[in-house]
């Protein structure tokens, strides 16, 4: 599992600490230096994971920035 989200760094971690024992990896937008629901987003986690898009899986709690920017990658 890997947590993608927007936002500041220091306020994503704390919101998301209670997973990070279960998380491979972490992506913020403000280390990224792209935001959801841009595809360049979603290719960079994709490029860093060396994961084809068809064995990738995005849950999100927004149809706009989630799922529609996950599907253009």
């Amino acid at each position: 599992m890997i947590l993608a989200t927007n936002g500041v760094v220091q306020t994503q971690k704390k919101r998301v600490s209670d997973f990070l024992p279960y998380t491979y990896k972490l992506y913020i937008s403000e280390e990224m230096g792209v935001i959801k629901p841009t595809r360049d987003y979603f290719d960079y986690i994709l490029r860093d994971l060396n994961c084809p898009p068809k064995q990738c899986l995005m849950i999100g709690d927004s149809i706009t920035n989630d799922m529609a920017g996950a599907k253009k990658s």
